[in-house]
């Protein structure tokens, strides 16, 4: 799908996390956290609640931005890549934000994030979309951990945007080092 980028548009490359996918939201003071496809007690010994309570910036953003609902990835003891997790630890990253039905523009939401301290999903390029500077940053080692291969990257727009085939453009590109230590 990289066609659906207009040639030379801007755009952020981020470190594609190898995890479990967050998102987490305070409404009517509560913060309610879950996956990609269900939302989840947020008093339960799940991996969501445990990576919140060793992040305290997602509560303190998510408090001072009721309703906007914050996506990222736990990582850690949750897949086969472990960024140097120790026994049962997780950690979260963010990587986008949804408010209102609207998502977030990308470098807007970094400075933001940044000035709460919530750890993001590591930028590694920005600049016009270029194929080749795609997939020679996927081959990279992960910036989480020294000596980790990158699941690979994720492409999306400095300005937000919807395509018509696929929806939201985000893109993500797996490095072949992973695919082929998954094989």
């Amino acid at each position: 799908y990289s066609s659906v980028f207009a040639p030379g548009e801007q755009v952020i490359i981020t470190e594609k996390i190898h995890g479990a996918n967050a998102r987490y939201v305070v409404c009517n003071g509560i913060l309610y956290m879950g996956s990609r496809t269900r939302w989840l007690t947020p008093y339960g010994n799940h991996i969501w609640h445990r990576a919140v309570d060793a992040t305290p910036a997602v509560k303190l953003f998510c408090d001072a931005h009721p309703g906007l609902v914050l996506y990222g990835e736990v990582y850690g003891n949750v897949q086969s890549l472990k960024y140097g997790a120790q026994s049962g630890e997780v950690r979260f990253r963010a990587f986008a934000a949804l408010d209102r039905g609207r998502w977030c523009d990308m470098l807007p939401l970094y400075g933001l994030l940044d000035s709460f301290n919530v750890p993001t999903a590591p930028k590694l390029y920005e600049g016009p979309f270029d194929m080749a500077v795609v997939t020679a940053l996927a081959e990279k080692d992960s910036m989480l951990c020294d000596g980790q291969m990158m699941e690979g990257v994720v492409v999306t727009p400095c300005m937000d945007r919807r395509d018509e085939t696929i929806g939201r453009v985000a893109l993500k590109y797996i490095s072949a080092r992973y695919w082929e230590s998954a094989a």
